[in-house]
């Protein structure tokens, strides 16, 4: 993208390296693609590495990234509260479906064996996906609020290196 070029930002890369730093989960093809260099174990050493790549940048430049990473924020925002609507919703409607439906395993006459087994079978499969469901919108919204806590960590870095630039400029 035109605007990551510019301001030397690829929101890709710079986001395995926060999630790195932050412990959470990478797949290995993912954690290769991180430079050892950039595997930080401390804020600090995240905060040292931004402040280094952008240290040389105008004020004018400087706020001009901060605001290219606010856009990149509210982006992010309305994904989230959209996630934190939708998924409770959902969740009370498939539950219903559940119960409604073990109601109706509930009401069949069974006569043999088998035909419980399957019932049962069939059940559990309806279960197994419900879950596999819940997993994903969760995950969803975990990423959503990473993201978030992300570019408004990014931003503060950012206002500081405003900051000092301002008062050496004094």
């Amino acid at each position: 993208r035109l605007d990551e070029e510019y301001y030397n930002f690829s929101t890709y890369e710079e986001k395995l390296i926060y999630r790195y730093l932050c412990c959470k989960h990478i797949r290995r093809k993912e954690l290769s693609k991180i430079p050892e260099l950039h595997k930080f174990h401390k804020y600090h050493e995240w905060y040292d590495y931004i402040e280094k790549k952008y240290g040389n940048c105008s004020i004018d430049g400087l706020v001009e990234f901060w605001h290219f990473l606010n856009q990149k924020s509210r982006n992010v925002k309305p994904k989230y509260e959209y996630w934190t609507l939708c998924i409770p919703v959902g969740l009370t409607l498939i539950v219903n479906e559940i119960f409604d439906l073990t109601l109706k395993f509930s009401d069949i006459k069974i006569n043999c064996l088998s035909d419980k087994i399957i019932a049962f079978v069939v059940y559990m499969i309806v279960v197994a996906n419900f879950c596999e469901n819940c997993n994903d919108d969760y995950e969803s919204l975990f990423d959503q609020y990473d993201d978030s806590c992300f570019y408004e960590d990014y931003k503060a870095i950012i206002d500081d290196l405003i900051e000092k630039k301002k008062k050496a400029s004094e």
